[in-house]
């Protein structure tokens, strides 16, 4: 039922009509669900879970890797509107950077442009 979508108090009613003697709550639900996440995923990083869903939903990747140790280096994605806009309006070009937080001073975009000029 989860995986069609059905909320969670859904869930456990048809539960519990369908098993009178069943004690579960709402938390049991959450609890296997966050379960089945896990088992889904255990066997990558998450790399490559991240590479995994931009396939899914059709977005543009690119990615480099160091050859020596396969650790990722530089990752982009882009959705294919996007690009299909890029390609209609190529003068104007907007990039959104929105991780921000004081903890961490990382860089997390960087832009190198090259011009004939």
């Amino acid at each position: 039922m989860s995986k069609t979508l059905i909320r969670l108090r859904d869930i456990l009613h048809t539960l519990k009509q369908k098993y009178n003697l069943n004690v579960s709550t709402i938390r049991t639900i959450y609890n296997i669900r966050r379960k089945n996440k896990v088992m889904k995923y255990v066997e990558r990083s998450q790399i490559q879970q991240l590479i995994n869903h931009l396939c899914e939903h059709t977005y543009i990747e690119v990615h480099r890797s160091c050859p020596d140790t396969d650790i990722v280096k530089d990752l982009l994605w882009a959705h294919p509107t996007s690009i299909e806009l890029l390609h209609a309006f190529s003068r104007i070009l907007i990039m959104d950077c929105t991780y921000k937080t004081k903890k961490y001073q990382l860089s997390l975009k960087e832009i190198v442009g090259v011009t004939s000029t």
